[in-house]
């Protein structure tokens, strides 16, 4: 294809856009690089039109346009062009908005459809400039190559794939107003090309622009099809899954080096899509599993969001190269993590607690003795060997100031030894984690005994481990009704977070952990009471306790703070996602503008932390503010020592003190100043979690 522009013409005369570098080319049209009217660059792209669809797209870009986020490429503006170079965009200016109709039921979307404009000159050219990258995620897997890799390294790829994912969700998520009320987009077209990486960050280019063009260009381009949907290409409506299907295929052939198709032919490759018939043997069982499932022809059958199927990449990954993901019926989401956490805790997690409520030699005359909490050894780790032959010692009862009342009459010791024996034989079982075994022996125990407070438990702890939750919570309850036991809370509570009642689990959690925090000998119970509520917070998007619950938890020695950081920077991704959706709600807002940024530059989480994201967002608010708030600077001072521009920081920094000490805030003054000599130093502010 000849160009049809040269280096140094205005596409748009007048608009003050000077094409500077030819970039490339596809069935669409060209890609340059311009200058802007005000100095800067963008990237401007020129789309060949085939007559009267042309409006159409000229008209939705005017609506997709209002859309911001992050890891959004941002569309600075567009142009439709006559054959003779005539611009049509005023000639447009007095038509109807879009309509949005809804598709029929099968179909949960809504689509963006143009009213006719055939009583105007038909367009020739569409015109768009928008914001520039420094590379494809497509050119980032060419210099991969050329250093002799397969791929991009998959810890560096699922970090652009978050940012990716992050912009698809939002554009996904029905909170679009686009004249009729709010509607979801569907890009239609992701691939390693339209993944720009800006200042190290990954934002989604061509959004709102592939669907609209039309069905030619989605089922012709080849490049194309190897990343479209199966209902895409058959039916030419997308699913609210469409875009995660793409987001898949990109990811294994930025992982990989090549799609997954045995022939690239375009018959083989709608083929394998309609079939779901795709090779991903370059990636781990893990990770095949998850993308598996992300490429499922049927859309439901996929996960239910982008940021979904990346955290199951990341937990893929973490697995290793020979472990399959592992599926619990009832855990949903991030809260397999309890379950997972519960097994690496080994004797302090699920199986040791029952050593809290001790066998007794014999069954005793009346209720059981009141317990000391905190003085038992026994709650976190088992007894160490001694000479009885008992497995689980006697809790001695604290004196009596006055002669025990009697109690109910006693069972017959031949009774008392059957219970004993069944109850023993059950938690030896349930020591093995044989769950089956162990209920069956319980059971046999709960017809000598219904009310014994550590059958109840312990059965309770077999239904936990064999995943019957309501059973679980059923057992736990009867025993807390009997002698209130912060395990029995902690457990109870746990087996609430996998039924998704997230408030019962916060309440039951948060008793054990008033229960358990005085009592230092049981520290690492505490630290799973605190982990287990906030998966339980994360789960319910209350991020902020959430957060602070994780970091309790990692303030305790946690036996594994991978995992607990890893939950923590979910926790803070998403309070980000709130705020994000704050500023788009409220593009004025300054302090919202000010306090993401401050979170992106300062979260004591690595890969959470964004600085050029966060240079970005406190520009804007200090702009907001007309550069005369000292706390809107003191956040750019933090997001500039974040992308390791000292010098910025420093001199942002002493503008904020400036501006403190003028209005006479001493606190503030004292606490810039503070910062400003960290960046004097050449380190980044890192705000403590709650």
């Amino acid at each position: 294809m000849t160009r049809t522009y040269h280096e140094g013409e205005e596409p748009v005369p007048g608009a003050g856009y000077r094409l500077e570098r030819f970039l490339g080319r596809g069935g669409f049209g060209e890609v340059w690089r311009a200058s802007t009217p005000g100095g800067a660059e963008a990237a401007v792209k020129i789309i060949r039109l085939g007559g009267a669809e042309g409006r159409k797209e000229f008209r939705a870009l005017q609506l997709v346009k209002r859309i911001r986020h992050p890891n959004l490429m941002p569309l600075v503006a567009f142009w439709l062009k006559s054959a003779d170079g005539t611009v049509l965009d005023d000639a447009l200016a007095g038509q109807p908005e879009l309509d949005v109709r809804e598709t029929p039921a099968d179909q949960a979307h809504e689509t963006l459809v143009a009213p006719s404009l055939s009583r105007l000159a038909e367009p020739a050219e569409l015109i768009i400039a928008m914001g520039l990258g420094d590379k494809s995620l497509f050119d980032r897997l060419e210099e991969c190559r050329a250093e002799g890799l397969p791929g991009i390294p998959q810890e560096e790829l699922l970090g652009y794939l978050e940012d990716a994912a992050e912009a698809i969700d939002f554009l996904n998520s029905p909170v679009h107003d686009q004249g009729a009320g709010p509607v979801a987009i569907q890009h239609c077209d992701v691939k390693p090309h339209n993944l720009m990486i800006v200042g190290g960050a990954v934002q989604v280019c061509d959004f709102g622009l592939a669907r609209m063009i039309g069905a030619d260009r989605v089922t012709s381009a080849a490049a194309s099809v190897a990343y479209a949907a199966p209902e895409l290409l058959e039916t030419g409506k997308p699913s609210p899954a469409t875009d995660q299907y793409s987001l898949a295929i990109t990811y294994y052939e930025l992982r990989a080096g090549k799609l997954p198709y045995s022939e690239e032919t375009l018959v083989a490759v709608v083929e394998a899509k309609h079939q779901g018939h795709l090779d991903f043997s370059a990636c781990t069982p893990a990770e095949q599993e998850v993308l598996r499932r992300a490429t499922s022809p049927d859309p439901t059958g996929r996960y239910a969001s982008s940021m979904e199927l990346v955290r199951a990449l990341r937990e893929a990954m973490v697995a290793g190269p020979g472990a399959a993901p592992e599926r619990r019926p009832g855990a949903a989401g991030r809260a397999v993590r309890g379950l997972i956490l519960v097994s690496l805790l080994g004797a302090a997690g699920l199986a040791a607690w029952w050593h809290w409520r001790p066998t007794p030699v014999e069954i005793p005359p009346g209720p059981p003795p009141p317990k000391v909490v905190g003085n038992n050894g026994g709650l976190t780790k088992p007894p160490p060997p001694g000479p009885s032959p008992q497995k689980f010692p006697v809790q001695p009862s604290p004196p009596q100031p006055s002669p025990p009342q009697p109690g109910p009459p006693q069972p017959s010791p031949a009774v008392a030894d059957a219970f004993k024996a069944s109850l023993e034989r059950g938690t030896e079982l349930l020591e093995k984690k044989d769950y089956d075994g162990a209920i069956a022996a319980f059971n046999e125990a709960a017809k000598l005994d219904p009310k014994d407070v550590r059958l109840l438990s312990r059965r309770g702890t077999a239904w936990l481990g064999k995943e019957k939750y309501e059973e679980a919570v059923r057992d736990f309850t009867a025993a807390i009704e009997i002698d209130p036991d912060p395990l029995d809370y902690v457990n109870r509570g746990e087996s609430y977070l996998y039924l998704k009642q997230y408030d019962q689990a916060v309440a039951d959690l948060g008793k054990a952990i008033g229960i358990l925090r005085p009592a230092p000998t049981l520290s690492v119970t505490l630290e799973r009471a605190y982990t287990l509520r906030g998966l339980a917070y994360l789960e319910w998007s209350h991020a902020a306790e959430a957060i602070e619950d994780f970091t309790a938890a990692l303030r305790l020695n946690p036996q594994d703070p991978s995992l607990l950081h890893e939950s923590r920077a979910d926790a803070y991704r998403l309070s980000i996602a709130g705020l994000s959706k704050q500023v788009d709600q409220k593009p004025s807002d300054a302090a919202g503008y000010r306090q993401l940024a401050h979170l992106l530059a300062t979260c004591p989480e690595d890969d959470v932390r964004d600085g050029g994201k966060a240079v970005a967002l406190a520009t804007r608010a200090c702009e907001l503010t007309s550069w005369k708030s000292p706390a809107e600077l003191d956040a750019l001072a933090a997001a500039y020592a974040e992308a390791k521009q000292f010098d910025q920081a420093v001199e942002r920094g002493k503008q904020a003190v400036e501006l403190a000490e003028k209005a006479a805030d001493p606190k503030a003054s004292e606490r810039y100043r503070a910062h400003l000599a960290g960046y004097e130093k050449k380190t980044p502010l890192r705000e403590p979690a709650p």
